[in-house]
């Protein structure tokens, strides 16, 4: 649903919030072109000096990357299909699923169609993130209603108990369920249009921590990979460009590699903040900023869809897996959580 503008402030926020998803999706329209124009036997894997960080072109590195993991043999070509735009914009290739549906939206932003020697084919899914500011900032991983992520969590296998849900929309402020629907609000000097993570109930509060330690992985694979119900092409993979620089500087990892170094980094923590701008900059409290690994969450906060959970990749996350922990992972040893320091900055970045 498009946005509809409240001030000048906020139509100025609409519109670089469109111009930024345009740029990406130029970004995944020219990663698609370079791609069908690639032969793949001559593309050479990316260096690797790091396992995941790298400069250089980003679709000769995503399909050089990919090429390695897969262990594709001579003589195996590609082809690229732009869906990013599809869920969004009404933009991309027109491609149908097994079943002869047309796709009309996937969390793969660009689907790869490999045809190996023997004539059999092999499909993967790319999720593809995008900063063009000289410094890296935060991802958007998943974007949705609180009731839509607790639906998401249990077609995935995973508990979510009614009382977490309850717990989980009054964190969003969803209406009926703020302060200021039962009269919690008189005297509150923190916001009467929803409650604060430390001020839910305790019980559901725990349930929810839990459930974001003990099956973090699962949780993270979720967001990345499971977003859209029915999803034909769910992505295997990510490109992140991590910010503007010539040559590109991108980092690359399955989804499996993701979710281990997300593990790997931290469990479940929160950040303290205070409110310090707005209607309510005099509320005197600290409250707390829910987080698992390399993930945030808060609710989204505009005019509109203010009632939306918005869950994102942590800025710099790329950086802050120590690279010791990236090679034991590399060589199949399971990671058994952060080091003492690992664990400091995953508890105060």
């Amino acid at each position: 649903m498009a946005l509809k503008p409240t001030s000048e402030q906020h139509a100025a926020q609409i519109a670089a919030g469109i111009s930024g998803r345009n740029r990406g999706h130029k970004f995944e329209k020219a990663l698609t072109s370079e791609i069908n124009e690639m032969v793949l036997d001559h593309v050479a894997p990316p260096p690797i000096d790091h396992p995941h960080l790298m400069t250089g072109d980003p679709a000769a590195l995503l399909v050089g990357f990919v090429k390695r993991e897969e262990g594709f043999a001579d003589g195996t070509t590609v082809e690229a299909y732009w869906l990013g735009g599809l869920a969004t914009s009404g933009e991309g290739d027109e491609l149908r699923d097994s079943s002869g549906n047309l796709v009309t939206g996937s969390k793969s932003d660009v689907l790869l169609r490999f045809t190996l020697p023997d004539g059999s084919e092999e499909w993967r899914g790319v999720s593809v993130k995008t900063c063009f500011n000289a410094t890296p900032t935060n991802a958007q991983l998943y974007c949705s209603t609180a009731v839509a992520f607790c639906g998401l969590l249990r077609s995935r296998g995973l508990t979510v108990t009614a009382d977490q849900e309850v717990a989980l929309r009054r964190f969003c402020g969803d209406p009926g369920y703020r302060p200021q629907d039962t009269g919690d609000d008189v005297g509150r000097s923190s916001t009467p249009e929803r409650w604060f993570w430390e001020e839910l109930a305790e019980e559901a509060r725990n349930d929810w921590e839990r459930l974001f330690t003990e099956h973090h992985r699962d949780v993270l694979l979720a967001l990345l990979k499971y977003a859209y119900e029915g999803d034909a092409f769910p992505p295997d993979y990510l490109l992140h460009l991590r910010h503007k620089g010539d040559p590109a500087p991108v980092a690359l990892y399955t989804m499996d590699q993701i979710a281990d170094l997300s593990v790997a980094y931290g469990s479940f923590s929160t950040r303290n903040y205070k409110v310090h701008k707005g209607r309510y900059k005099s509320d005197p409290h600290q409250h707390q900023a829910p987080r698992f690994g390399i993930v945030q969450f808060q609710p989204l906060g505009n005019k509109q869809n203010r009632n939306q959970l918005q869950f994102n990749l942590q800025a710099r996350y790329f950086d802050k897996v120590p690279y010791e922990v990236e090679e034991d992972l590399a060589d199949g040893n399971a990671a058994q959580g952060p080091s003492s320091a690992t664990a400091s900055e995953a508890s105060g970045s």
